[in-house]
C-alpha cells in the first residue's frame, strides 16, 4: 500500500491586494496552512507529497516564504516523504530565474510538465509511476512512455486552467490516459481551486484537492487536502480540512429590523474570528441604513466584513414615508421620486445607488434617523 498526500494551488507569497489592512496575516495563514498540510503529511505516515500546481504565487517567491517551504521539506525528508512538485501557471518554470532553477529544493523532485515526464519511483519494493502531464486549452498531454501499461501503480499529476470547466474535462481526463486502466490509477489534479472528484463507474479516479487556504469568496467553507491510499485494490481517499481562515457570504432579511442596534446585533452574530464575511442585506428596512458605519461597529467581531446593502429603496415605503419630511433630505427624495418615473429599470440602479449614499450622509452618527 501506497499512502499519498496531495494538494495544489497553494498560491504561497500572494499579495492580497484586495484585503490591505490583513494582506500581511494572510500571508502568514498561507504558511501556517503548508505546516499543518506537512505535520498531517508525517502524522499519516505517507511516501509521497504531491503538488499539483502553484506551490507559489509567481515564480519568484520572496526569501522568506522559500525558506518555510525548504524547513517543511526537510521534515518531510527526515521522515522518509518525498516531496513531489509540479510547477503551475503562476510558478512556472519557463521563466528567468524561476525559483525552481535555483536549486533550492534539490532534494524534492520538481517535475516539468513542459517536458511532460514520466518518473518512476521504488516505495518499499513498490513501482510507482508518476505521470506529469500539460492542459493547454482544452487538449491535454501525457508522457508518451512505454510505462504505460508498465506494472506497478500509476499516478498523473495534471494543473488544468483555473477557468476550466470541470465537465468538459472530465471525458478528456479519462481519454488521454491509457494507463487508466491499468490496475492502480489515479490522477492528482489542481489548477480549479475548489475540491471535485472524478469517478468511473463508482471507481475514484481522480480528485482537486482544491486551495488549502481560500484566497478570495469563490473559495468558501472547510478546505482540504487529500489523503490517497493505492494498492492491489481501488484506489480510497479521505479529504482533511486544513484552513486557517474561512470565506463565507450569508444573506440578511434586516425588514424586522426598528433601528441600526437591531441591525449590528443580527450581523455580530455571524461573527467569527476566523471568517471572512460577505453579508447582503435583504428585505425592506425600516431605515436607511450605513453600511459604512455597520461595517465599522461590527467588524471587531469578525476577521474581515464586508457588507453589500442590497434592499430596495426607490419603491420602498421607507422611501414614501421619507418624502413627506419638510428636510432638504425630503426635497431630494421628491426629486429622485420624479427622475426615477422618467428612469429606465436598467439606469435606476445608478439613481438608487446616488440617494442611498446621500441619505445615509444625511443621518447622525449612530445611524439612525
Amino acid at each position: 500500500m501506497i499512502r499519498i498526500l496531495h494538494t495544489a494551488d497553494l498560491h504561497l507569497g500572494s499579495v492580497f491586494s484586495e484585503l490591505p489592512g490583513q494582506a500581511a496575516s494572510r500571508c502568514a495563514d498561507q504558511l501556517a496552512t503548508f505546516e499543518r498540510i506537512v505535520a498531517l503529511a508525517v502524522s499519516n505516515q505517507v511516501h509521497l507529497l504531491l503538488v499539483a500546481g502553484d506551490l507559489f504565487a509567481s515564480p519568484w517567491p520572496t526569501k522568506e516564504v522559500v525558506a518555510c517551504v525548504r524547513a517543511g521539506f526537510k521534515r518531510l525528508l527526515a521522515k522518509g516523504i518525498l516531496p513531489v512538485i509540479l510547477p503551475g501557471r503562476s510558478d512556472t518554470l519557463r521563466t528567468a530565474d524561476s525559483v525552481y532553477g535555483r536549486g533550492v529544493f534539490e532534494n524534492a523532485l520538481v517535475l516539468d510538465p513542459h517536458r511532460l515526464e514520466c518518473v518512476t519511483l521504488d516505495i518499499g519494493g513498490q513501482a510507482l509511476h508518476l505521470h506529469a502531464g500539460l492542459a493547454e486549452g482544452d487538449s491535454i498531454a501525457w508522457p508518451a512512455s512505454d510505462k504505460d501499461e508498465a506494472e506497478g501503480l500509476h499516478v498523473g499529476l495534471l494543473h488544468l486552467p483555473a477557468t476550466a470547466a470541470p465537465e468538459g474535462y472530465a471525458d478528456r481526463l479519462s481519454e488521454a490516459t491509457p494507463w487508466q486502466s491499468v490496475r492502480g490509477g489515479y490522477l492528482v489534479l489542481g489548477g480549479l481551486h475548489n475540491y471535485r472528484e472524478w469517478r468511473e463507474d463508482g471507481r475514484i479516479v481522480g480528485c482537486c484537492s482544491g486551495s488549502p487556504e481560500g484566497l478570495n469568496f469563490a473559495e468558501q467553507g472547510v478546505r482540504y487536502c487529500v489523503l490517497c491510499c493505492l494498492g492491489s485494490g481501488q484506489p480510497s481517499i479521505k479529504k482533511l480540512p486544513v484552513n486557517k481562515r474561512f470565506f463565507e457570504e450569508k444573506s440578511l432579511d434586516v425588514s424586522v429590523c426598528r433601528s441600526t442596534q437591531d441591525v449590528l446585533e443580527m450581523l455580530r452574530s455571524l461573527g467569527s474570528p476566523d471568517v471572512l464575511m460577505r453579508v447582503t442585506l435583504t428585505g425592506e428596512p425600516n431605515l436607511v441604513l450605513n453600511t459604512q458605519i455597520l461595517r465599522q461597529q461590527a467588524a471587531d467581531a469578525f476577521y474581515y466584513l464586508e457588507i453589500d446593502d442590497q434592499t430596495p429603496l426607490l419603491d420602498s415605503s421607507l422611501f414614501k414615508k421619507l418624502a413627506h419630511s419638510n428636510k432638504l433630505s425630503g426635497l431630494l427624495i421628491r426629486k429622485a421620486q420624479a427622475r426615477a418615473a422618467c428612469l429606465p429599470v436598467s439606469e435606476r440602479h445608478l439613481l438608487e445607488a446616488a440617494m442611498r449614499d446621500i441619505l445615509e450622509r444625511c443621518q447622525p452618527l449612530g445611524g439612525d434617523q
